[in-house]
């Protein structure tokens, strides 16, 4: 897939979950984004079974390069998601 426009105030991750009924499912997509303005990033996909998938922006704020977010332990993983009006950076997407 690509999305086709970020903006991130740091290093940051494209994170691709499948659509579990509107939460977020297994991680089916992971891509490494540089600080500021990306257009067109590339996310592959794998292991897709829903006809949605719930994109967000992660921060990078553990390992640098390196994914360090556990779902079963949020609040104390360093690549947590970015959050906007308190709401996650998120968003459902169809997979075409």
């Amino acid at each position: 897939m690509v999305v086709e426009r970020v903006l991130s105030p740091g290093d940051a991750w494209i994170v691709v979950h499948a659509d579990d009924n509107g939460m977020p499912g297994e991680r089916v997509g992971l891509a490494h984004i540089d600080s500021g303005e990306t257009s067109d990033v590339r996310v592959a996909l794998n292991g897709v079974t829903t006809d949605k998938v719930i994109v967000a922006v992660h921060a990078d704020r553990g390992t640098p390069g390196e994914f360090d977010f556990d779902m079963m332990n949020k609040e104390m993983s360093p690549d947590r998601p970015y959050f906007v009006d308190e709401k996650e950076l998120a968003k459902v997407v169809v997979v075409r």
